[in-house]
């Protein structure tokens, strides 16, 4: 009795207790079964208090589509801008109340035709306010074409022929304003015939009353027109308001289809509920019985399993004493109490490897540590509640923390308030910007991952992963170098798919230049028996002009991609910087100052002049549009070494000016072609792109330096040029050189080129044979030679992209083997570098880039044939 009271309540009682315990949780589970089958019930009520909303907004819908289409008449009926704009604003907000509406009903992909019905109702009103803008501006056309119909009669009043005619002739027209539809053509053809009758008759007429009348008959064309429009518009606005209402119609009937359908769905789920409830209550009753036996079964089972119970909790009691050499219990059950023996000898097994898992597990822990000190990486970890748990020495490096003012269980708020004192701002890997508020909350719930920017232009990346017991752990990587890398090439890439897909497109504009500026030279070189007059001439020569202005905005677009044809020459800075002073004056205007600041020697460089002042024009002129009301333009030269490339002499050409400056997020993309802060309208985008392109072309670089509200420095580098290397050979400005009759044979796959090279050729006194591809050109080269063994042809001129599998370069190879004595002149739209790299142009073959002009094309026959 002593030894039971020390010890306690025995096995046997705690083994009977519990089964107790297990039991009476069966019938307490019964018992909330039995409930929730209860709460089930419930749950009936609940769905239909779901769908009940539906219904409700269901009909709520079908009124406000009723008071949507009363509302389309006012919109269709506005006649002046504002009510047009209330009315359509005062529809649009009831279409969004009605679609928000329909959002809101959770059955509705149920009735797909309400859905329909819908949108049609909102495409027909869209419609609807659609036309009744446009009738709104057809008015004010039809208003401006009447004024302008007024100021011809006021012109014709000057003609005393014509006055008793003109008030019937304005009472006509003034007709067509008040008539519609089929009456507009019984109004329209009085006027018409009358005006004919009136052109007719005054056509042959000294008084010059031909261009008079015909003005007044195209504006009343035009009135008639714009008329019929109106009538149209008008018949379109009837329709649609006719098509409202039938889909207010429809669309009532549907919702009503669509409630019956929910109380038909709320009655039959009733049903299969109170059912599911039934056959739920009869299973728990079946399920407690059936545990009240089971309990009797197991006091017979734990009086038996107790006594073997008590040997097993002796050895485990040992056990836990750190006896691990003690025998093993031994027992020839085949049920519970067995597998308990089995599991023992387990245990003790385990306990023994934990042992020397944990001596592992402590020299890990250290080799952790190490790492964990140092890697490149920075390193914090904070708990759920945002406390500081650890961080290596990276981290505070990273961020100049002070060692003295970490600690452990700071909160993540304190410390990056010290992170904070050093300005920079914060991006997404999308470069978008981001809140740092939301970000810290969710860290917590998973991985987020951003770039921090400072203002000293390091970039470090913040990568942060959730802990699996609340926390987040976060790394940090500096990410300054590669930034740099990636920044640069991404530029590079950028500026060369520009470059190829603008290289490519020039060549069909300058086939197009070539047609049209060879075609207008052939018609300013008319012959002296049939000479152009003088209005002919005129507008010969504002063509050829815009043509070639059309050639120059190629030239411009090449020069971004590289592969422009310069014409480079030796070039002194300081006297081309002063022969553009008078230009550069003109330009900015008298508010601008202007300051020359040139270098003593005037150093040479070897450019194309033309393209290097308007590189400098636009960067002058994108200076004064930084300073409106004003500042100091600083034009400067200097000689000097650069710091990246100091094996060789560069001429260094800074524009300066104090104007607001260039905005950090936008200054690495001003180079892209097209780009442009101005507004639209006011500038191309195409200006540094030029410059760009331009500057490396010639061997040199640009850079740009700028700060909001103290003005902008671009630096041209270009290389220094010794007058010994200047470039020879050009072709002199002599007379035009002609031709005497030479045979010229012309491959040409454009037929419009092909026609205006003719025309050129034999203006310049040459015999043409023109074809369209190489295979004919190598036929007629075999059926050609004379009787002497000579060639009839004196030169091979060819377009180098045939539009066939065999090129010109590759007919020019034909005749230089088959045909050595004969030249061979080529000629393309495409840039040399192009043709370089896809066609294998050797230097060696002349090459004429296309458009040219008549004297280039002289000029380049004869320095063929004479060579």
């Amino acid at each position: 009795m002593l030894n039971r009271q020390r010890h306690g309540a025995s096995m046997r009682t705690k083994l009977l207790f519990a089964l107790g315990v297990v039991c009476l949780a069966s019938v307490v589970i019964a018992a909330v079964g039995w409930f929730g089958l209860r709460n089930t019930e419930s749950a009936m009520s609940a769905l239909q208090r779901d769908i009940l909303p539906d219904i409700s907004s269901s009909l709520v819908l079908a009124e406000r589509t009723a008071s949507l289409a009363a509302l389309a008449p006012y919109v269709a009926e506005a006649v002046t801008p504002f009510q047009v704009q209330r009315e359509s604003e005062e529809l649009k907000s009831r279409q969004l109340e009605l679609t928000a509406l329909a959002t809101q009903i959770h059955h509705l992909d149920q009735a797909p035709q309400l859905q329909h019905q819908l949108a049609q109702m909102n495409a027909t009103l869209s419609e609807l306010i659609n036309h009744t803008e446009q009738e709104l501006f057809l008015r004010e056309d039809i208003l401006q074409t009447l004024y302008a119909i007024n100021q011809r009669f006021d012109q014709l009043e000057r003609f005393p022929q014509l006055q008793p005619l003109l008030p019937g002739l304005l009472d006509k027209t003034h007709l067509i304003i008040n008539v519609s539809g089929s009456q507009l053509d019984n109004f329209t053809q009085p006027l018409r015939d009358q005006l004919a009758k009136l052109r007719q008759q005054y056509a042959d007429d000294a008084v010059p009353l031909s261009l008079p009348l015909q003005q007044l008959t195209d504006d009343s064309n035009a009135l008639i027109k714009q008329k019929r429009h109106q009538s149209e518009l008008l018949e379109r606005k009837t329709f649609l308001l006719a098509a409202v209402r039938a889909n207010s119609a429809a669309l009532s009937d549907e919702v009503r289809h669509f409630v019956e359908q929910l109380q038909q769905r709320l009655s039959d789920q009733q049903q299969q509920l109170s059912r599911a409830v039934q056959w739920g209550q009869s299973r728990i009753l079946l399920l407690t019985l059936l545990a009240l036996l089971m309990l009797i079964i197991g006091i017979f089972w734990v009086l038996d399993l107790s006594r073997h119970l008590k040997t097993i909790a002796q050895q485990m009691s040992l056990l836990a004493q750190g006896v691990t050499d003690q025998p093993a219990p031994s027992s020839t059950r085949h049920d519970e109490v067995g597998s308990l023996t089995q599991a023992f000898l387990v245990f003790r097994q385990r306990t023994m490897d934990l042992q020397a898992l944990t001596a592992d597990l402590q020299q890990q822990t250290r080799l952790l540590e190490t790492v964990f000190a140092n890697i490149n990486d920075g390193l914090s970890v904070f708990d759920s509640d945002n406390r500081l748990l650890a961080w290596n020495p990276q981290y505070l490096a990273l961020f100049s923390l002070p060692v003295e003012h970490i600690r452990a269980g700071m909160y993540l708020d304190e410390i990056q308030t010290l992170m904070n004192q050093l300005p920079h701002h914060n991006r997404t890997l999308d470069n978008s910007p981001l809140d740092m508020v939301e970000i810290n909350l969710r860290r917590q719930a998973e991985p987020q991952r951003f770039e921090r920017y400072f203002h000293n232009g390091q970039v470090l990346e913040f990568r942060s992963r959730p802990m699996p017991d609340g926390g987040f752990v976060t790394l940090y990587s500096d990410l300054t170098e590669r930034k740099a890398i990636e920044s640069q090439l991404r530029q590079a890439q950028k500026m060369d798919v520009l470059g190829q897909l603008t290289g490519g497109v020039a060549h069909d504009f300058n086939n197009l230049l070539s047609a049209i500026i060879g075609n207008l030279q052939l018609l300013q070189e008319a012959p002296a028996e049939q000479p152009l007059d003088e209005r002919s001439l005129r507008l010969s020569q504002r063509a050829l002009a815009a043509a070639e202005k059309g050639a120059g905005l190629v030239q411009r677009l090449l020069a971004f991609a590289r592969r422009q044809h310069l014409q480079p020459e030796a070039v002194q800075v300081n006297e081309l910087l002063e022969a553009m002073l008078d230009l550069i004056e003109y330009s900015v205007g008298p508010q601008i100052s202007i300051e020359v600041q040139l270098c003593e020697d005037d150093p040479w460089i070897y450019v194309d002049a033309s393209q290097l002042d308007n590189s400098l024009l636009n960067l002058v002129l994108n200076a004064c549009a930084a300073m409106p009301d004003g500042g100091q333009l600083t034009l400067r030269t200097s000689q000097s070494l650069r710091a990246e490339k100091q094996d060789s002499d560069w001429v260094l050409i800074e524009v300066q000016d104090s104007g607001h400056g260039i905005a950090e997020e936008v200054i690495d993309r001003i180079f892209e072609p097209f780009f442009t802060t101005k507004a639209v309208g006011q500038g191309s985008g195409l200006g540094l792109s030029m410059v760009y392109g331009f500057v490396r072309q010639s061997g040199g670089d640009i850079s740009v330096s700028s700060s909001l509200g103290e003005g902008t420095t671009f630096q041209l580098w270009l290389p220094l040029h010794h007058p010994q290397q200047r470039a020879s050979g050009a072709l002199s400005d002599g007379p035009l050189p002609m031709g005497n009759l030479q045979h010229i044979l012309l491959v040409e796959d454009d037929q419009q080129v092909q026609l205006a090279a003719i025309g050129l050729l034999e203006h310049l006194h040459y015999r043409v044979t023109a074809v369209s591809s190489a295979s004919e050109a190598r036929e007629l080269l075999h059926s050609a030679p004379t009787s002497n063994g000579t060639h009839d042809y004196a030169l091979l001129l060819s377009d180098i992209n045939l539009g066939t599998r065999e090129s010109g370069i590759e007919l020019a190879h034909f005749c230089q083997h088959h045909y050595p004595t004969l030249p061979v002149l080529l000629t393309s739209g495409l840039p040399k570098e192009r043709l370089l790299q896809d066609y294998g142009l050797a230097s060696e073959l002349p090459l004429l880039p296309k458009p040219y002009r008549l004297d280039t094309l002289a000029r380049k026959l004869a320095e063929c044939l004479t060579a």
